[in-house]
C-alpha cells in the first residue's frame, strides 16, 4: 500500500503485505479513518481473510479478525470501531455467524449488529445477507447492501445500530415494482436523515436515470434529480457527494440511450460532468469540461471536490481532480489498483 501525496509524485510505502500466490492480491478491502487517517485493511491469508489495524504511517500493526471470512471494513465517525462482513458458508462450519459485525479499534471486540438469515432448504424460500455500506454521520445508523442467498438480486437497507431494527427503501409510487435500490450504496445528508439513492434494475441493467431520497425512518422514497433533460436526454448520475459550501453535488452523464454494460462496445466509456444540485433538483454545470469515466470517483472527505478515473485513448486510466471552486486539474500518478482519500 502506497500513500501518494496531492501534488500526485511524492510516495510513501505504508504496508508490504505479502500475497497468498497465484496472482491473488494481498490487500482486498481498505478504510482511512475519518478521525487521524488510521488504516483499517482486510489481507487474504491461506484460511480465510484477516483484519489489520495500523496507523496514519502503517505502523503499529495489529491483527484483530485473524483466518475470518471478513470484508468490507467501513471505519465508525469517530474512529471507534470498524464495521465488517462476515461471510458463513452454506456448510456452516465457521464459529462465526454471517452477517454484519463491529470491531472496536481499542480493545479488538467484535460484537454482531445484525445476523445474516439461514440458508433456506428450500431455494425458493426469501433469505438474506447483508454488507455494510455506509455509516450515517452521527454513527447511530448503517446503511446496508441486501442481497439474496437464493436469488441474484439485492437492494439496500437502514440498520438502526442500537436497536437493531432494519428499514428497508420502497419503490416510488410511480415505478415498477421491480426496480430496487442499487446495492452500491447511497450518499447520507448532512443531518443523517435521509439517503440519495439510484435505482437498478435486476441483472446487468445501466441504472434508471435520475435520483430519490430515501427517508431513513420509513424508506420512502421522493424524486431530486428528474429522468430527463430539456433536450429528452437521460439524465444518469453516476456518484454524488457534498460540498465543503454544504451544497449537493452529483457527477452526471447524459445519454440518447442507456446501454447495458458490454452492449455497444464501440460506445466507450459515459462521459461524466461536476453539477451542482438544488434543492428543487435544478442542475448547475460546475464545470464545462467532460471526462469519460472509467472506475469509481472518490469524493475528497473534505468535500473540496472529487477524484475522477478517466479512460485514455489507449484504455489506460488517467486521474482528474474535479474542485468544486477552480479549475481541474489532472494528477499523474497511475496506480493499478483502488484509490482512498486519506484526512488531514
Amino acid at each position: 500500500m502506497v500513500k501518494i501525496e496531492v501534488d500526485g509524485v511524492s510516495k510513501t510505502t505504508l504496508t508490504n503485505e505479502p500475497s497468498i500466490g497465484g496472482g491473488a492480491l494481498a490487500i482486498v478491502g481498505l478504510s482511512v479513518s475519518p478521525l487521524d487517517s488510521a488504516l483499517a485493511y482486510v489481507i487474504q491469508v491461506a484460511e480465510g481473510n484477516t483484519l489489520v489495524l495500523t496507523d496514519a504511517n502503517g505502523e503499529n500493526r495489529r491483527a484483530l479478525l485473524e483466518n475470518v471470512s471478513v470484508s468490507q471494513p467501513h471505519w465508525s465517525p469517530d474512529g471507534s470501531a470498524i464495521a465488517v462482513a462476515i461471510w458463513e458458508s452454506q456448510e456452516g462450519d465457521s464459529v462465526w455467524d454471517g452477517g454484519i459485525w463491529t470491531v472496536s479499534a481499542i480493545s479488538g471486540e467484535a460484537r454482531l449488529l445484525l445476523a445474516n438469515d439461514p440458508y433456506p432448504q428450500n431455494p425458493e424460500t426469501e433469505a438474506w445477507g447483508y454488507s455494510p455500506l455506509a455509516w450515517s454521520p452521527d454513527g447511530s445508523k448503517l446503511l446496508l447492501g441486501r442481497y439474496s442467498l437464493t436469488v441474484e438480486t439485492g437492494d439496500v437497507a437502514i440498520l438502526d445500530v442500537a436497536s437493531g431494527a432494519l428499514t428497508l427503501f420502497q419503490p416510488p409510487a410511480d415505478a415498477a415494482q421491480h426496480l430496487r435500490v442499487g446495492s452500491s450504496g447511497g450518499l447520507w445528508t448532512p443531518d443523517g436523515n435521509a439517503v440519495h439513492a439510484i435505482l437498478h434494475s435486476p441483472g446487468l441493467a445501466p441504472p434508471e436515470p435520475g435520483a430519490y431520497l430515501a427517508d431513513a425512518t420509513n424508506g420512502m422514497l421522493t424524486p431530486t434529480i428528474p429522468t430527463r433533460n430539456a433536450a429528452g436526454q437521460f439524465i444518469v448520475v453516476q456518484s454524488q457527494f457534498y460540498g465543503a459550501d454544504g451544497a449537493h453535488y452529483a457527477l452526471i452523464s447524459e445519454v440518447d440511450q442507456l446501454l447495458a454494460p458490454g452492449e455497444d462496445p464501440a460506445a466507450g466509456p459515459p462521459e461524466v460532468a461536476l453539477y451542482r444540485i438544488g434543492a428543487d433538483g435544478t442542475r448547475t454545470a460546475v464545470h464545462d469540461q467532460r471526462f469519460a469515466l472509467f472506475g469509481r470517483p472518490t469524493p475528497a472527505p473534505d468535500g473540496s471536490g472529487i477524484l475522477i478515473p478517466t479512460a485514455t485513448p489507449e484504455y489506460d486510466v488517467s486521474y482528474w481532480y474535479v474542485p468544486i471552486e477552480g479549475e481541474a486539474t489532472e494528477v499523474t500518478f497511475a496506480p493499478t489498483a483502488d484509490v482512498y482519500w486519506g484526512n488531514p
